[in-house]
């Protein structure tokens, strides 16, 4: 009896394991037909046709990562074992509007349209894309509020919105993106303060120049920074502080004192003084 029960044990658990083996099966096999289809989405949605290069997308052949046969990795696709990590299409002719669909590849990690022509909002779905480290839309004619970036996709490190014409406040949301190392939002409409839990951010590079930002830019942000970029907001005033050029370099704000905002006589002492100053304070 015993021997008996240990066979239907053993047959009940092989069982059991082929069982799981095909359940994950079918979950690897939908991520792989979600991300193709959010690939052919990308294609339709952006003129496809008329990118500059547009290798192994116009034949749509499922295959994005080259591993059948006789295939080629589609233009600017990244892969890892099976799957899209990185889209990399910076100024190559994309145009019109960004699908909703393109949160729907499972593991990307970085997605680069940086100078195309862009329409549209940003997809508010690309706040569900848990992988993402790198988003880069900069110079696009991206327009819009800025969506809650930071509500799921905390592992974003390096964020670039700059120049395209997203209006509104910088979002509460990016107080979530505790990893953000490099936030670019210049050239845009952007309103308001420049808000100070910034500084609890793991910022090194901010860019937030020619916007219609307002109030006291925090100080505590400024000495949090390496490169910071937020001359021309008329209304946004530098932290007050004295413009030793040791002091401007261990505060990193001397690139923020330029002409259009009311402290250029902060910056005109210490043009010169070092490689990091001679491109900025003017």
């Amino acid at each position: 009896m015993h021997q008996h029960s240990s066979v239907f044990f053993f047959v009940f658990a092989v069982a059991a394991g082929l069982m799981l083996v095909g359940a994950q099966a079918r979950v690897v096999d939908a991520q792989a037909d979600s991300q193709v289809q959010a690939l052919y989405d990308l294609y339709q949605s952006t003129g496809g046709p008329n990118w500059i290069n547009n290798t192994g997308w116009a034949s749509q052949n499922d295959d994005p990562c080259g591993r059948k046969a006789g295939n080629r990795p589609w233009y600017g696709v990244t892969c890892a074992g099976g799957y899209v990590i990185k889209l990399k299409l910076d100024r190559n002719g994309l145009g019109g509007v960004l699908p909703a669909s393109i949160s729907n590849v499972p593991y990307i990690e970085g997605l680069h349209f940086r100078g195309n022509m862009l329409i549209g909002g940003i997809p508010r779905s690309l706040g569900d894309i848990q992988s993402l480290r790198t988003l880069d839309l900069a110079y696009n004619h991206l327009g819009g509020g800025i969506p809650p970036l930071g509500t799921n996709s905390t592992s974003l490190a390096y964020l670039y919105l700059g120049n395209n014409q997203l209006g509104g406040t910088i979002p509460a949301s990016f107080q979530y993106l505790t990893g953000l190392a490099e936030l670019d939002l210049a050239s845009n409409r952007l309103t308001g303060p420049v808000p100070d839990w910034l500084a609890s951010l793991s910022l090194t590079s901010l860019w937030v120049a020619y916007n219609s930002l307002s109030g006291q830019f925090p100080l505590k942000v400024c000495q949090s920074l390496i490169l910071c970029s937020a001359a021309f907001n008329s209304r946004l005033m530098c932290p007050s502080m004295s413009c030793t050029c040791g002091a401007m370099q261990s505060c990193n704000c001397n690139n923020m004192c330029q002409t259009s905002n009311d402290c250029t006589g902060l910056c005109t002492r210490c043009v010169g003084a070092s490689p990091i100053m001679n491109g900025y304070c003017q």
